[in-house]
């Protein structure tokens, strides 16, 4: 009676396998009955609805489809280098770990001691994210364009497995990613009914934008022509200063090699000269260092300004802002200035392919596989649909070949709870779409007018990103232990001599004669060591000889 038993319960369990085989081929997302600890931060937003993400719609959705149980803990995000610090001197890790340390952290040693495990070690449980993670031609998620590719597509994103890779060759996290390049998401506006007003086009070149304001000037006392940052630089959106081919704030690479931060340049004095005849003459804020952008926004709403250097917000978005009297209130998105039409630029708002809301896997834990088995699901096609479009036939619909479009469901929600926090995943690890951040960023369209139509704010995004690339961009860097720390402290001690002097010379309260005397002290204070600094980095991760570009 026992064999025969036995044979039946073999015959039963046999029997269960290919049940189960095809249960999970169906399920691509299933994983099994795991239980994994996730240590992550709770954005705010999402913490005025939940207590923990085990709460969000898009985890338990995620649990029903992989049967893998995720427990949250929360740090605080303002103390989570401490915690993670507490974490490291207690020796115990959480299966997974969200922006796990600064970037100060010691990334080889975190490897070496297996606090971190090596992602290729995965690679054969991890295809969705390898394949994402390689992608250089937009091909990953080419299935979620339709006709609409033709007019707002975007450039592809270049693959993200070189900046993530530690020196010595190995794969330190999974990132979030995007196959397509993320808009150019913020730069000028400018009162359209201004321009008209006086005759004028959209100013394309400085000369150009230098006629405009002189003509806002003449508007009277009251009027502010254009806005600066409150550092003067403009570095956020690259306006005005991208012209002179350089970053005020911050260093660049040409072909290799680290140019000094901006200020500190030829061309910056340039780019300084300009801004102090401009301020001279009016046409900028002359409380541009007190003000920020949602006083700058003010100044705009209420019919005082006519150029705004910095905006997230599209021309529509704050023209329904807007409530004062004027009814022919209108504005229009600026393309970065340029010398002369046929310049290239070579910086702009761009997001390079570096590790961002990335998520380490813990080596030390015997969930290791599991967890990278899961994080790899958040990558998946079917994951990627539920995380930026949010719920088929509700907040989406699939035409007949397969393409997401928003559904008026959608638009009529899409700034409300319902939405942000049943819908779509909060901005974590996994795969991003450029192309749904396009579509419900802009004003509400049918589906027939999301496939014909370029929507506002697509036509805003080209418009700031044209004319441009981003070929200075240094990218991200991984220094040695304790460089950074090094490499910081140098520039901190020379910028902060070098900016307040600098904005005094803007605002004509330092003799621009003295310019090259306060440039050589603080290149002397730190600016010129820490640019050192930074080119051995950027030698030793792209495989430069050590000695170039070194002074």
């Amino acid at each position: 009676m026992k064999k025969i038993l036995s044979c039946v319960t073999l015959f039963a369990l046999l029997l269960s396998i290919p049940a189960m085989a095809v249960s999970a081929e169906e399920n691509g997302l299933w994983i099994g009955d795991y239980t994994l600890t996730y240590w992550i931060p709770i954005d705010y937003s999402s913490a005025q609805v939940y207590d923990s993400y085990a709460d969000h719609p898009f985890f338990k959705w995620m649990e029903e489809k992989t049967g893998v149980h995720i427990t949250f803990i929360h740090p605080s995000e303002e103390q989570m280098d401490q915690q993670f610090n507490l974490m490291v001197s207690s020796g115990k890790y959480y299966d997974m770990m969200f922006n796990a340390g600064s970037d100060m952290i010691n990334r080889e040693e975190m490897l070496n001691a297996g606090v971190w495990a090596d992602i290729y070690e995965f690679e054969d449980i991890m295809p969705n994210y390898f394949r994402c993670l390689r992608c250089s031609d937009g091909s990953c998620y080419a299935w979620e364009w339709g006709p609409e590719k033709a007019f707002i597509g975007t450039a592809p994103q270049p693959e993200w497995e070189t900046g993530c890779v530690t020196e010595s060759g190995r794969l330190w996290c999974v990132t979030q990613t995007n196959c397509d390049e993320w808009p150019t998401e913020a730069g000028a506006l400018i009162r359209q009914d201004w321009l008209d007003e006086f005759g004028l086009a959209v100013p394309q070149t400085i000369e150009e934008l230098e006629t405009v304001l002189e003509a806002f000037r003449s508007k009277g006392d009251d009027i502010i022509p254009m806005t600066l940052a409150q550092d003067g630089c403009n570095c956020t959106t690259g306006y005005l200063c991208s012209a002179f081919d350089i970053r005020p704030c911050w260093m660049t690479q040409d072909n290799g090699l680290i140019k000094q931060v901006g200020w500190a340049r030829e061309e910056g004095r340039e780019y300084l000269t300009l801004l102090r005849d401009w301020y001279q003459k009016g046409y900028i804020d002359p409380d541009f260092m007190n003000r920020d952008g949602d006083a700058c926004i003010s100044l705009l709403l209420n019919d005082r300004l006519g150029i705004l250097c910095e905006s997230w917000y599209e021309p529509t978005a704050l023209e329904d802002m807007y409530e004062g009297s004027d009814e022919d209130f209108k504005l229009t998105a600026i393309p970065l200035v340029r010398k002369t039409k046929d310049q290239t630029l070579r910086y702009k708002l761009y997001y390079a392919s570096e590790p961002y809301n990335y998520t380490c896997i813990c080596g030390l834990n015997e969930n290791k596989e599991i967890a990278a088995m899961w994080l790899d699901k958040l990558f998946t096609d079917e994951a990627y649909l539920r995380a930026n479009y949010g719920v088929e036939n509700e907040s989406f619909i699939l035409d007949e070949n397969g393409v997401p479009y928003y559904t008026e469901w959608f638009y009529e929600h899409m700034f409300s709870d319902e939405l942000n926090y049943r819908y779509l995943m909060p901005s974590l690890t996994y795969c991003t779409s450029a192309r749904a951040v396009l579509f419900y960023n802009g004003t509400p369209m049918t589906v027939e007018e999301q496939k014909t139509v370029a929507n506002s704010y697509s036509e805003t995004c080209a418009i700031w990103g044209s004319n441009a690339n981003h070929s200075m961009l240094i990218g991200d860097q991984k220094y040695e232990e304790g460089g950074w720390n090094e490499m910081n402290d140098l520039f901190t001690e020379g910028w902060t001599y070098l900016l307040p002097n600098m904005l005094k010379i803007i605002t004509g309260q330092e003799d621009i004669a003295n310019y090259d005397t306060i440039i050589e002290h603080s290149l002397d204070i730190g600016l010129r060591e820490a640019r050192d600094l930074v080119q051995k980095c950027f030698n030793r991760q792209h495989g430069q000889d050590m000695s170039f570009g070194i002074e």
